[in-house]
């Protein structure tokens, strides 16, 4: 029988809502211990319906329990520094929602951060796991496609356009990224 992870969401918005709370409800070894969000009717309305006991507005409350195995954070990526850094200094694992950093030093010193303490981060990035960039890797893989010079990659949000900043915008949500076509072949 596997482990159970104990984990706190921070942020309560739509993205964890109508994604990842709904997906974490439905494994057996996870167990939502305490909704957390700077709203708090919208921290209590999250842990009351995906099962949490509790609910709190600050992240440093979630931090400091020693009932969290895992802290879920999907708050706007302005945030998510500071909060993946405080939550590895903690000794927890952390999941964050994407755009992972604003930059890519950021990003750095988040990733020292969960080595120095010995934990494990991880960006949410399901489009990773769709099946048809599973089928778009294996084609570029094994070269049926020939050499990619160039791939774009399309998604379709409702998200308004006034919301953009507030996430960093299309580039940072939806990043692209360059590697030399061997190091795709092998991913």
């Amino acid at each position: 029988m596997a482990e159970t992870v104990r984990y706190a969401c921070v942020g309560c918005g739509g993205i964890a809502n109508n994604y990842h709370l709904p997906a974490l409800a439905r494994i057996a070894e996870a167990e939502f211990v305490i909704a957390c969000d700077i709203d708090e009717e919208r921290a209590r309305e999250s842990a009351a319906k995906f099962g949490a006991p509790d609910a709190v507005t600050d992240y440093e409350q979630v931090i400091a329990r020693d009932d969290i195995d895992l802290v879920c954070t999907f708050t706007k990526v302005d945030t998510h520094a500071e909060i993946a850094i405080a939550t590895a200094h903690a000794g927890k694992h952390v999941f964050v929602q994407k755009p992972f950093a604003r930059s890519v030093a950021e990003g750095r010193e988040m990733a020292r951060a969960a080595e120095e303490f010995g934990v494990e981060i991880v960006p949410a990035f399901m489009h990773r796991y769709f099946d048809e960039s599973l089928l778009a890797a294996e084609l570029v893989r094994d070269g049926a496609i020939g050499d990619v010079e160039f791939m774009r990659q399309r998604n379709c949000t409702r998200n308004p356009p006034e919301t953009a900043p507030s996430y960093g915008g299309a580039q940072v949500d939806m990043p692209t990224f360059s590697m030399p076509m061997e190091s795709a072949r092998s991913m």
